[in-house]
C-alpha cells in the first residue's frame, strides 16, 4: 500500500460523502432489519458470492459502511481490507468488531476512485449497493481492476441510468436528502468493466420497478412500488426470485435497475 491519492480533494466534491458522515447512521445501511424475503434472498446471495470468491483469500471491500457484508464473512478470509469515504461509517464498523481491529483488516478512508493502493494486492474485490452512489464510477472500476491480481475477482453492483429507480432516487434525494445517485447507462457497465481489463464472467440483473416505495410527489408510480409487488417479484423458482427472471428478459434488462457483475482480471 501507499499509492498516491491524486484526487484527494475528490471526496469533498461528492456530496454522498457529508449525507453518509452528517446525516445517514449506521441504521441507514444495516441488515439487521432485513425482513422481507426479497431482500433476504438478495442479502444471501451477496453473502454466497463472498463465500465462493473470498474464502481463504486476500480481499478488498470495496465502499465499505459499517461491515455489514464485511464481518460475517471476514473469519472465512485470508485477509480485509474495508474502504470507505465516510469516517462515520467507518467508524461504525470498529464498533461492530466488538474489540482489537484484527492484523489482518485493514481500514482506510478513502476515495472508491482514488485507491491509496498498490497494484495487485488483492485476489478478490466486491461493492455491493454502493457504486451507484459515486460520481465518474468508470474511475473506480478501473480501481477495483487495477487493485486486483491477475485472474482475480470483482464483483461489481452496478445502477442503470435508464430505469424508474432514476426517476424516485433523485427525488428522494431531493426532496429528503437521501443519498444523490450517478446512475450509468447499460451499455456504459459493459464498457467501463472492459476498459478496466475484466472479462465479465457471470452478469444478474435485478429491480426492473422499484420495490422499496416512493415519494408522494410520485404517487403515480404507486402501482409498481408497494410491498405487495415486492411479495410477487420475491417468489422463488429454482433458486432464483422471479423478479430476476423478468429483469434479465430481452429487452426488459436495459431497463432493470440493479446489475451484478461477476468479472476476472485479465
Amino acid at each position: 500500500m501507499g499509492k498516491k491519492v491524486e484526487g484527494s480533494s475528490y471526496m469533498s466534491q461528492n456530496p454522498n460523502r457529508h449525507i453518509y458522515t452528517k446525516i445517514y447512521t449506521e441504521n441507514n445501511v444495516t441488515l439487521d432489519k432485513i425482513i422481507s424475503s426479497y431482500d433476504r434472498w438478495l442479502i444471501n446471495f451477496y453473502f454466497s458470492l463472498i463465500d465462493k470468491y473470498g474464502t481463504g483469500k486476500d480481499v478488498l471491500d470495496l465502499c465499505c459502511g459499517s461491515g455489514s457484508l464485511l464481518l460475517p464473512k471476514f473469519h472465512l478470509m485470508k485477509s480485509a481490507i474495508a474502504v470507505d469515504f465516510s469516517s462515520m461509517m467507518l467508524n461504525a464498523l470498529k464498533r461492530n468488531l466488538i474489540g482489537v481491529i484484527p492484523d489482518n483488516l485493514k481500514l482506510i478512508l478513502g476515495d472508491a476512485n482514488y485507491l491509496a493502493l498498490e497494484e495487485g494486492i488483492v485476489d478478490f474485490v466486491y461493492s455491493i449497493t454502493s457504486l451507484y452512489h459515486i460520481p465518474n464510477v468508470d474511475k473506480a472500476i478501473r480501481e477495483a481492476g487495477r487493485v486486483l491480481r491477475p485472474g482475480g475477482i470483482a464483483a461489481l453492483e452496478l445502477g442503470n441510468l435508464y430505469s424508474i429507480n432514476t426517476i424516485v432516487c433523485d427525488r428522494y434525494f431531493k426532496e429528503q436528502s437521501w443519498a444523490k445517485s450517478y446512475h450509468i447507462p447499460y451499455h456504459d457497465m459493459r464498457r467501463f468493466l472492459s476498459q478496466a481489463g475484466l472479462k465479465v464472467l457471470e452478469q444478474r440483473s435485478f429491480q426492473l420497478t422499484p420495490n422499496y416505495g416512493v415519494p408522494r410527489s410520485l404517487f403515480y408510480l404507486q402501482p409498481v412500488a408497494g410491498r405487495y409487488l415486492k411479495r410477487i417479484l420475491g417468489v422463488t423458482i429454482h433458486g432464483r426470485m422471479l423478479d430476476e427472471y423478468i429483469s434479465s428478459l430481452w429487452p426488459l434488462k436495459f431497463f432493470s435497475f440493479r446489475h451484478m457483475f461477476i468479472c476476472q482480471k485479465q
